[in-house]
């Protein structure tokens, strides 16, 4: 079988350097900082060529650049739902310490009195002590924390109706001038 020119010198055309993973990472790393500094992928492709010994495609950079996008996206996911997560923690925590307030607010208030009566110049003596107890109802303040804290949680976990508002108007009503010419008129 004979082979064509044109085969021959596609078969003895050297490759493209293979670059390792360990290389792949330092190059999307170099990548996404100069992505993030605004530089073009043409201009990626002539940075990183200066840098290295071989030279990535075009067609290279922007699958490099799409991976970097990619992990932007992951992580941003990731970073969200860290972010729920430890303010969901604090939210438990600080529900947590109402109910304990709420509790300790409905005991009964003690009260002590102490009349003293003066022996000398300088020295008060206890004469009479006098203790009352009352019943509370609570602190109503501990149940309205409750309340924003579980109005917190709803609207973090997308429990609640999202408000429907008008973006064009703001929500606000919309007034329609009509202006007839005379000719117009029935």
């Amino acid at each position: 079988m004979s082979m064509t020119a044109a085969e021959a010198l596609k078969r003895d055309k050297p490759k493209r350097p293979f670059r390792s993973s360990f290389q792949k990472g330092v190059d999307r790393a170099q990548i996404e900082r100069w992505k993030v500094e605004g530089h073009t992928e043409r201009e990626i492709v002539e940075l990183l060529a200066a840098q290295r010994n071989y030279r990535l495609s075009r067609a290279q950079i922007h699958m490099d650049v799409a991976f970097v996008e990619d992990e932007w996206r992951r992580r941003a996911a990731e970073d969200i739902a860290s972010a729920k997560g430890k303010e969901l923690a604090g939210l438990r925590l600080q529900e947590a310490e109402l109910w304990s307030a709420w509790e300790k607010s409905k005991l009964d208030a003690e009260t002590i009195r102490q009349k003293v009566t003066a022996q000398g110049a300088d020295k008060l003596t206890p004469a009479e002590i006098t203790k009352t107890k009352e019943g509370q109802c609570g602190n109503p303040a501990y149940m309205r924390l409750l309340l924003e804290v579980r109005q917190r949680r709803s609207k973090l976990l997308g429990l609640d109706k999202p408000d429907k508002v008008d973006a064009t108007t703001g929500g606000e009503a919309i007034k329609f001038v009509v202006k007839l010419r005379s000719d117009e008129l029935p």
